[in-house]
């Protein structure tokens, strides 16, 4: 009898003895086992009972633990040949950054503990192009991507959070490419570890943050889930605000250093990542976003096939309690691997602070406002007395 482990060797030796000139490119112009998706139904049951008995701030510490220890128990424990991880999205970890861009210098009215939760659809990031037997087909036709990210932050300046993030996905039966298989589904990914430390805050004319991310590599590379090996994702944020309602433009910076693997003629490996963006206050509570992301593999640098280059435009939602939703729809510019012709984003961010009531009013004298200025004198925002305290509607 065959066993799962002997399933996806055997898999992964077919797709090492694939054509090295096989065509294959993103959806946008233009099979391994599964590991379960019970073990993650459990995880997230026991991160709900720590919420339910843990103060906010003791959760954030107990998950970040949990995460850390249960993701090697659930990943498969395989190692799987040319391996990569296929989507070029890389969910944000704060409440206060965009579908895409992180934003240099969250605003905080005190320190505290922060979660975000990133469900993003994707149609067609894999296919197969015209010079392919199965031309038209494709390896991964949809993906549905869930990332839960936790963290804290410190002094207002440092911001700390591990992510896991979760595929489901399928693709089309190729019968003249045996060497490719159906991607696994559910299928986890590399846990992400970040760090993001604030130099120059909003009371600066320009807002700079540095950051580095690395990810633990347990998750399942055969399934395009993951890399197969450890990833360093040191990068730079910067940030320009502008308006009354907490308006700004940002950029993104860096590069993730990550394995070398092969597909046909895609050969993927270190890059550059960017992103460029802005948020356009419309209301006190309300902002419109538009961003442009993409990648590009060193090696192989502005290949269309290898730089990836997608766009979308949102809309925000930010409570006064803390709770921060963000939605949106994007689209592929390019032919780059992992850029899909269509991709849905919705996010769900809330961030506690031992400085807000459970009301998420904030404490302190009443009627007496509170001024959200630059050095420049742009107000930010501004407070609004009630009975409880004064509440900051800025963003």
């Amino acid at each position: 009898q065959t066993t799962d482990a002997q399933t996806t060797d055997a898999a992964s030796d077919a797709r090492g003895q694939l054509d090295p000139a096989l065509d294959v490119r993103g959806g946008a112009c233009a099979a391994s086992p599964s590991a379960g998706v019970a073990p993650w139904v459990w995880l997230l049951a026991l991160l709900l009972v720590l919420y339910r008995r843990r103060r906010p701030s003791r959760f954030v510490g107990e998950a970040t633990l949990w995460l850390l220890v249960l993701a090697p128990l659930m990943a498969p424990a395989v190692a799987h040949a040319d391996g990569f991880r296929l989507d070029r999205y890389r969910a944000p970890p704060l409440p206060e950054d965009l579908l895409w861009l992180e934003r240099a210098a969250p605003r905080l009215r005190a320190d505290g503990a922060f979660s975000r939760v990133s469900i993003v659809y994707a149609d067609d990031p894999l296919v197969l192009g015209p010079g392919s037997p199965d031309a038209g087909r494709s390896i991964v036709s949809e993906q549905l991507a869930l990332s839960l990210s936790v963290g804290f932050s410190a002094w207002r300046r440092l911001h700390v959070s591990v992510a896991m993030p979760v595929w489901f996905q399928r693709g089309d039966l190729l019968e003249a490419t045996p060497g490719l298989q159906r991607p696994a589904s559910p299928a986890a990914g590399d846990p992400v570890v970040d760090v993001r430390a604030v130099l120059l805050d909003r009371g600066a004319p320009l807002e700079l943050s540095l950051a580095l991310s690395a990810t633990i590599p347990v998750g399942n590379s055969a399934a395009y889930a993951a890399d197969d090996g450890p990833t360093f994702t040191p990068r730079l944020a910067l940030g320009l605000p502008f308006g009354r309602l907490g308006s700004f433009v940002g950029l993104n910076l860096g590069a993730t250093l990550r394995p070398p693997a092969r597909l046909g003629v895609l050969h993927v490996g270190s890059e550059l990542i960017f992103a460029l963006g802005a948020r356009i206050g419309l209301t006190e509570r309300i902002a419109g976003t538009i961003e442009l992301a993409g990648s590009s593999v060193l090696s192989r640098a502005f290949d269309p096939r290898h730089t990836p280059l997608e766009a979308s435009v949102g809309m925000r939602y930010e409570h006064e309690a803390g709770v921060v939703l963000g939605t949106g729809i994007g689209v592929g510019l390019s032919p780059g691997y992992g850029a899909p012709d269509l991709r849905v984003l919705f996010t769900v961010g809330y961030r506690y602070t031992q400085g807000t009531s459970t009301h998420g009013q904030a404490r302190g004298s009443r009627g007496r406002p509170e001024s959200f200025a630059t050095s420049a004198g742009t107000s930010y925002g501004r407070v609004r007395s009630t009975r409880a305290g004064d509440h900051d509607v800025g963003t």
